[in-house]
């Protein structure tokens, strides 16, 4: 399964493999619960709706930790 994702310099949409994306989330995220919730949404596919259910969190909460972490897992990406 591939995840795209908008390229900032050159605005291309580039395709990342599951794998890839993972080891990243892995490597620069520490917190347990916020590795699960970025796994669900990327590799996934999930809602932030169906996130929140699966982890017992708000859906404006699992928007915050996807915010608060994005930028680093895909400023980290090949």
């Amino acid at each position: 399964m591939q995840f795209l994702q908008r390229d900032r310099k050159s605005q291309e949409m580039k395709p990342y493999l599951n794998s890839e994306i993972i080891r990243v989330i892995d490597e620069v995220v520490h917190s347990a619960r916020d590795r699960k919730v970025l796994r669900l949404r990327y590799v996934d596919g999930l809602t932030y709706e169906q996130i929140a259910e699966a982890c017992e969190l708000s859906p404006r909460y699992v928007a915050k930790i996807i915010h608060k972490h994005e930028m680093a897992v895909f400023d980290n990406l090949p």
